[in-house]
C-alpha cells in the first residue's frame, strides 16, 4: 500500500508541475451578463410533502474520492424503500437540496443533471476516469499552450474542460431545479472577501448574471480551483459597469434590513457580515438610520477571484444552512411549516476527509519552499473538513432551535423530526486489525481526479456501513419502515442525540 501511495504522490507531483507550466500572461474574465430588459426568475420553492421526510445532502471536498463517496451515499438511499401512496419509494427519491465544495461539486452536479437514480452509473464513471493523465496529456499537447496564448486563457480553463469531460456535458444551470431533482448549491471562496460564493439564482443575480446562461462546468470548476494548483476563476461583476446592470434584478432584498439599522451587527454579525457582503455585490448604497448619508458597499469588488470552496467551508454546510433558515429562499423551512408540509427532515453531511501517512512526518529534512505551499493550501482545507464534526453539530442545533421556538410560539405544527446523519472515516470501526486496515487504506484515497483500482468499491462498502452504523439513520428506519438490507450493525449503547418529542417515539426507540 506504502508503494502504491508513493507512486500516486510522484504523479500528482509531475501532473502538478506540467499544470503549472500551463500559465498564459493574462485572463479573460468570465461574463454571462443580464441582458437590458430581462430577469432572472425566482427558484420555484420546493414543495414538501409532510408525508414523506425532506432530505437534504451536503457533500464536502476531496477530488475524486469525494465525489465517488456522496454517490456512494445517494445509491445506498436508492436501496433502501418505504412504504408510500401505494407503492414502494426509494428514500433518495426525497432528495430536495443538495449543497457541495470541490471533489463534492463534481458528483452534486451530475445528481443535478441526471437525478439520483444515476449513482451507481456515476460511480463507474468515476472510477475509469483518469483526470490527472487527461490533464498531463492537455500539458504536453503543443496545441494547448498556443491555445491558451492565443486566447488570453489559463490552466483554469482546462480544468473546465476536464469537468466537462468528466460529466460529459456542456449544459448550463438552466437544466438544474427541474420537477423530481434537487436544488443544487455549488459553493466557491472569494478570495478576497473570504465568504462563501454559491452558484444559486440569488448570488448569480447580485452579480447581475444570467443563472440559465451559466455553464454547470464554471461552477464546478470554481468550487474545485484549489489555491496553487490552479488560478481562480475570474467573473466580472456587472454590477459595477458604467450604466450599472442592464438586467432587471430582484429588488425585494430583506438583506438590507440588517444594514439599515444601529443594532445590526449586534443581532447577529454572521448576518450582518453576509448582508454587507451581498451589497458589494450589488453596488448599492442603503439609507441607514442616523447616517448622514445613504452608506455604499465597504469594497468594490469590479471582479470576483473564486477559488475552492474547501478554502471558505469544506463541508458545504454553510450555503445549506443558508438555504434552510434564511426567509423566502426556495427551501425555506419556515415556510413549509407554517404550510403544515414539514414532518422530517433527514440531513446527511458527507465528509470525504482524508488522512494518509506524510513522509514530512518522518524526516528531520528541510522543508521546501513548494512544500510549504502545498502544505498550508492542503491544511486549509484539511482544517476546514476537521472542523465540520462542530460545524455539523451547530448547524443541527439551529434546526431544533428554529423548531422548539416555533412551537413555543405556538406553531405545533413546527415540531418536526430532525434526523442528522455524518458520514464520515473517523466513524468506521477499529477494533480489530482488519478494521483498522480498511479505515487506514479508506483514509489514504488521495486527493486526485484520478482514483485507483478497486478505490469505489471500497468506498460503496465503507458508505454502506457509515449509514446503517448510524444511530440517527437506525431511528428513520425505524420511524418511517425502511425496507433495504442492512450493511452493518448498529453501534452499541448508541441512541440518535437529536429526539423531539413526538407521540409513540419513545416506545419506538426502546425497541431498537
Amino acid at each position: 500500500m506504502k508503494k502504491g501511495i508513493i507512486r500516486r504522490a510522484v504523479r500528482g507531483c509531475c501532473a502538478g508541475l506540467c499544470l503549472l507550466l500551463l500559465g498564459a500572461c493574462g485572463t479573460r474574465p468570465t461574463d454571462y451578463p443580464l441582458a437590458a430588459g430581462t430577469a432572472n426568475p425566482p427558484q420555484p420553492a420546493i414543495d414538501a410533502d409532510p408525508a414523506r421526510p425532506l432530505v437534504v445532502l451536503a457533500i464536502s471536498g476531496g477530488g475524486s474520492r469525494a465525489a465517488a463517496l456522496g454517490a456512494a451515499v445517494v445509491k445506498q438511499l436508492n436501496d433502501v424503500r418505504y412504504a408510500s401512496g401505494g407503492e414502494l419509494r426509494p428514500l433518495a427519491a426525497d432528495i430536495a437540496v443538495v449543497s457541495s465544495v470541490s471533489g463534492g461539486s463534481v458528483y452534486a452536479a451530475d445528481l443535478g443533471l441526471n437525478g439520483p437514480a444515476h449513482a451507481a452509473a456515476f460511480m463507474e464513471r468515476v472510477q475509469n476516469y483518469d483526470g490527472i493523465g487527461w490533464l498531463v496529456e492537455r500539458a504536453l499537447e503543443p496545441g494547448t499552450w498556443i491555445s491558451l496564448q492565443l486566447e488570453n486563457r489559463t490552466r483554469i480553463d482546462v480544468l473546465q474542460e476536464m469537468v466537462e469531460d468528466l460529466l460529459q456535458t456542456k449544459a448550463t444551470m438552466a437544466v438544474f431545479n427541474q420537477p423530481g431533482k434537487p436544488l443544487v448549491l455549488l459553493n466557491a471562496t472569494d478570495l478576497v472577501a473570504g465568504q462563501v460564493f454559491t452558484f444559486d439564482r440569488d448570488t448569480l443575480d447580485d452579480v447581475c448574471m444570467d443563472y440559465d446562461q451559466v455553464p454547470v462546468s464554471l461552477g464546478v470548476t470554481a468550487s474545485a480551483a484549489f489555491p496553487i494548483a490552479f488560478p481562480p476563476v475570474l467573473l466580472r461583476n456587472d454590477s459595477y459597469l458604467p450604466g450599472g446592470c442592464p438586467g432587471q434584478r430582484n429588488g425585494r432584498l430583506p438583506y438590507r434590513l440588517q444594514l439599515q439599522v444601529p443594532a445590526g451587527p449586534y443581532a447577529n454579525l454572521e448576518t450582518y457580515r453576509i448582508a454587507r457582503y451581498r451589497q458589494s455585490l450589488r453596488n448599492e448604497a442603503i439609507e441607514t438610520t442616523g447616517a448622514d448619508a445613504a452608506v455604499g458597499p465597504y469594497r468594490k469588488p469590479l471582479y470576483l477571484r473564486l477559488v475552492d470552496g474547501g478554502v471558505a467551508d469544506n463541508s458545504g454546510l454553510t450555503a445549506l444552512r443558508r438555504a434552510l433558515l434564511t426567509v423566502g429562499t426556495p427551501a425555506d423551512i419556515g415556510r413549509m411549516v407554517a404550510q403544515g408540509k414539514l414532518s422530517r427532515i433527514v440531513v446527511i453531511a458527507v465528509n470525504a476527509r482524508s488522512d494518509p501517512p506524510n513522509e514530512l512526518d518522518r524526516s528531520p529534512a528541510y522543508t521546501t519552499a513548494l512544500e510549504s505551499a502545498q502544505g498550508i493550501s492542503g491544511t486549509l482545507v484539511d482544517s476546514a473538513s476537521a472542523n465540520s464534526a462542530l460545524v455539523f453539530q451547530n448547524f443541527v442545533k439551529l434546526l431544533t432551535d428554529d423548531r422548539d421556538r416555533l412551537v413555543a410560539e405556538g406553531q405545533v405544527q413546527a415540531n418536526f423530526a430532525v434526523y442528522p446523519i455524518s458520514i464520515d472515516f473517523d466513524q468506521l470501526p477499529n477494533a480489530t486489525a482488519t478494521e483498522r486496515e480498511e479505515q487506514q487504506k479508506v483514509k489514504s484515497i488521495a486527493t486526485s481526479w484520478t482514483l485507483q483500482p478497486g478505490d469505489v468499491a471500497l468506498l460503496d462498502k465503507v458508505a454502506g456501513e457509515l449509514l446503517w452504523r448510524h444511530p440517527c439513520f437506525r431511528l428513520l428506519v425505524a420511524d418511517i419502515g425502511l425496507q433495504g438490507k442492512p450493511e452493518a450493525p448498529p453501534v452499541p449503547d448508541t441512541r440518535c442525540p437529536v429526539e423531539p418529542p413526538r407521540p409513540g417515539a419513545q416506545a419506538r426507540r426502546r425497541m431498537m
